[in-house]
C-alpha cells in the first residue's frame, strides 16, 4: 500500500499519478502549439505553360498531320499545411487557355473517306478547377494536382472554335486535346489523368523562387509491321512563381 507523507506519494500509485501528469502535460502542450511546420497558411501560385505539339501518321488507311500551339495560365490559391515537412493544402485555380491548330490529311477507306482539313482557335477560354498541394516524388519537389471532372478546356464551344471541311476532327483537336490540358496520353506518373494534371515543381517555389519544368513532355514514335507509322512531339514549358 502506498504511504502518504505530506504531498509525496510513493509506491505503484505514485507511478500512475506520474504517468497521468505526464500525459496531461503532453496533451496541453500539443493543444497549445501545432507540430513544427504544421501551421495553416494560404499561398497563391501563378503558373504559365507554353508549348507546341505535332503529330503525324502514314499508313494504308490514312495519311495526316496535326500541329497545335497552346498557352495557358493559372492562378492557384491553396490553404493548409505549408511547412518544411509535409505539404497538405487544398483550394482552387482559375485557368485561361488559348490555342491555334491545323489538322489535315486523307483517309483512304471508309468511314469519312477522302481529304479532311480543320483549323482550331481559342482565346482566353476560362475555367475553374480544384487544386491540391502535396509532397512531390522526391524531397526536393512538390506536386500541384489540378482536377476538373468534366475535363479541362472544351475542344469546341464556350469560346473554342473548330472549323472543318467534314466530320473528321470537328469536335476539336484529336491529339493534344484542350480537355486533356493539351496532352496526348491519359497516363501521368502512372495514373489515369485525362481530367487530372500533376504539376511537379521544385520545392523552393514556395520560398518565392521562380520554378520551371516540362509539362507536357511527350516525344515518341511507333513503327509496327502492317501498321501505320506514327510520330509525335509535344513539349511545354511550365513556369511557376508564388505571388
Amino acid at each position: 500500500m502506498a504511504r502518504e507523507t505530506g504531498h509525496l506519494v510513493r509506491g505503484p500509485v505514485a507511478g500512475l499519478v506520474a504517468a497521468a501528469c505526464i500525459a496531461t502535460l503532453a496533451l496541453a502542450d500539443s493543444a497549445a502549439a501545432p507540430a513544427s511546420g504544421a501551421a495553416v497558411r494560404t499561398v497563391t501560385v501563378n503558373v504559365t505553360d507554353r508549348g507546341k505539339g505535332t503529330w503525324s501518321t502514314t499508313g494504308n488507311d490514312e495519311k495526316g498531320s496535326l500541329t497545335i500551339s497552346y498557352t495557358w495560365t493559372g492562378t492557384i490559391t491553396l490553404k493548409g499545411q505549408l511547412g518544411p515537412g509535409r505539404l497538405n493544402a487544398r483550394g482552387s485555380a482559375v485557368l485561361k487557355g488559348s490555342w491555334t491548330g491545323d489538322y489535315s490529311g486523307t483517309r483512304f477507306q471508309a468511314p469519312d473517306q477522302g481529304p479532311y482539313h480543320c483549323t482550331y482557335k481559342a482565346s482566353n477560354v476560362t475555367i475553374r478547377v480544384d487544386a491540391v498541394l502535396q509532397n512531390g516524388p522526391s524531397s526536393k519537389t512538390l506536386e500541384i494536382v489540378l482536377t476538373r471532372s468534366a475535363g479541362f478546356f472544351p475542344g469546341r464551344g464556350d469560346g473554342a472554335d473548330a472549323t472543318c471541311e467534314n466530320s473528321v476532327g470537328r469536335d476539336g483537336p484529336p491529339h493534344f486535346e484542350p480537355s486533356w490540358l493539351f496532352r496526348d496520353n491519359v497516363s501521368d506518373h502512372f495514373r489515369l489523368s485525362s481530367n487530372t494534371a500533376f504539376l511537379v515543381l521544385p520545392r523552393p517555389v514556395l520560398s518565392g523562387r521562380t520554378a520551371t519544368s516540362r509539362f507536357p513532355n511527350e516525344i515518341g514514335s511507333t513503327r509496327v509491321s502492317l501498321g501505320p507509322a506514327i510520330d509525335w512531339h509535344n513539349v511545354g514549358s511550365l513556369t511557376a512563381k508564388k505571388r
